[in-house]
């Protein structure tokens, strides 16, 4: 009689350390998907869908691998997490409303009819493609942007997740770093102290929205000195504090508007 209650025993152990397991991995797939998925919101927003395609490209057998290690809602819920940024990428930039919300109910609807696990490399390259011919068509008459200023926005991309500075952006590109400011703000309206900032930030959206990283861990990952200096950064940019963009950010599974 012991030893049946000993094996159950053992067995439920087993069972609890398992599920412990599965959500340590989840966690990490997560934050996989959620860097990649920085990646292509940034080359969408410049707007480069060829690059954003490239990117796919040298990474597609190993988002094929992360993805067979879940159920089809976790493939899914991935997919329309990059149709909603895409569409609000969109929307932010002052672009036609109804062409970007027509847009993702199509892929919407295409997702949700989605019952298997799929290779999801041709869908994604086509919901990039068609996202990115849409921007094109938005894109208002600019002046072009200097190298300088591309090789900038590139640096902070690549060192998001570093201590990042101007000074370090000036020493790396080789640039005198009075002249790199006033360039930078010259072309682009923002100070480069701002813009980084607002990159960071960007992504402590993407990663609250996207992960179930806790806000001390996501603080300590863009390198602020601890949560209460990444609330107070986030509050001044955001208007809310980061618990409360994440509670309003939550879509459920069922309704992905």
């Amino acid at each position: 009689m012991e030893g049946g209650k000993n094996m159950e025993k053992e067995k439920n152990d087993e069972f609890q350390t398992y599920k412990m397991n599965l959500s340590a991995k989840t966690e990490i797939d997560e934050l996989k998907l959620a860097l990649l998925e920085h990646d292509f919101i940034y080359f969408m927003k410049i707007p480069d869908a060829a690059k954003a395609i490239k990117r796919l490209k040298n990474v597609h057998e190993d988002l094929a691998i992360l993805l067979s290690r879940h159920d089809v809602a976790f493939q899914n819920d991935f997919l329309m997490n990059l149709v909603v940024d895409f569409t609000g990428i969109g929307l932010s930039e002052g672009q036609s409303h109804t062409d970007f919300v027509r847009l993702r109910e199509f892929y919407r609807q295409k997702i949700n009819e989605i019952k298997n696990s799929i290779n999801v490399f041709e869908l994604i390259c086509e919901i990039i493609t068609r996202y990115g011919r849409l921007y094109e068509s938005h894109l208002p008459d600019q002046p072009p942007v200097s190298k300088t200023v591309l090789l900038v926005k590139d640096y902070v991309n690549i060192e998001m997740f570093n201590d990042v500075t101007p000074k370090m952006i000036a020493d790396a590109l080789g640039f005198a770093p009075r002249t790199l400011y006033s360039t930078f703000k010259t072309e682009t309206g923002i100070s480069l102290p701002h813009y980084i900032r607002n990159c960071k930030l960007e992504e402590a959206k993407n990663l609250l929205r996207n992960t179930g990283m806790t806000i001390t861990e996501i603080a300590s990952m863009l390198n602020y000195f601890d949560s209460g200096a990444f609330s107070k950064a986030f509050k001044e940019y955001m208007g809310i504090l980061p618990s409360s963009y994440r509670r309003d950010s939550e879509i459920p599974r069922s309704n992905y508007i």
